[in-house]
């Protein structure tokens, strides 16, 4: 962990398509194959699991190799691989911040102070991103050498969750998410007692459906509907979410 982010700092992965979605830390099931820690580098700092996720229509295997560059800076590597043809929405590294002040993040050179709006604040030329952890303290996110396979672009969100006991939560995600223009939209309720894809897909165009692309993340939370796309991985395919996480400030 970087020095001073104890209990400030967590990490996890996500995987979706228009059925469900799947997290490591959320699974029920034991989501390792595998935990060691390699001694590969000469600190020892080096870090490695490896979840077989579990979602519907899909056959991933997802390994993750984090390392402390220094105190300060976390790298993590996260690849995606399908082991079978694997209908995709979205990929993550995931991150979740909690800060001790209301301070604006920074994305794509806008602030956004925390509001607890849950709004997904989501760009493709992103920068670099800023989350503060105090009011002298803060988290830079950038991208590494990433790996995006076609039909996906390579985004990042931030999202103010509302507050908890544990201060101002922050959402941090790095994400492969379907081009919308290159891929099959669904349609899904998402009511809880109606949650699924609407029947007769086919019959509602894809221009009608992109109206409603990412309307609950966007603009308005407890929308009844929203589209989300699939594109296929195929086996053997992979994808790569590379990440520097870097604090400043004391």
């Amino acid at each position: 962990m970087i020095d001073g982010l104890a209990g400030r700092l967590e990490y996890d992965i996500e995987y979706g398509n228009a059925t469900s979605f799947y997290s490591g830390a959320k699974s029920k099931t034991l989501p390792y194959l595998s935990e060691y820690y390699s001694n590969l580098r000469p600190d020892g700092n080096s870090k490695n699991y490896e979840w077989k996720g579990i979602l519907e229509r899909t056959n991933l295997v997802i390994t993750e190799d984090s390392f402390l560059d220094n105190a300060n800076r976390l790298f993590r590597r996260v690849e995606f691989e399908a082991l079978s043809e694997s209908n995709l929405f979205d990929m993550v590294s995931r991150f979740v911040v909690y800060s001790d002040c209301a301070d604006a993040a920074l994305i794509a050179g806008l602030h956004y102070p925390h509001k607890s709006s849950n709004l997904y604040y989501q760009f493709e030329n992103f920068g670099s991103v800023e989350v503060p952890v105090s009011k002298t303290k803060k988290l830079i996110f950038k991208s590494g050498q990433s790996k995006v396979p076609a039909g996906f672009k390579e985004v990042f969100y931030i999202r103010d969750e509302a507050k908890t006991e544990r201060g101002y939560r922050w959402i941090v995600h790095h994400r492969l998410i379907v081009d919308p223009k290159e891929c099959q939209l669904v349609l899904r309720c998402c009511n809880p007692r109606l949650e699924g894809a609407l029947p007769f897909q086919k019959m509602i165009p894809n221009w009608f459906k992109r109206i409603f692309f990412r309307i609950r993340e966007a603009r308005y939370p407890n929308f009844p509907f929203m589209s989300v796309g699939e594109y296929i991985l195929q086996k053997h395919d992979n994808a790569v979410i590379e990440t520097m996480v870097e604090i400043h400030g004391r």
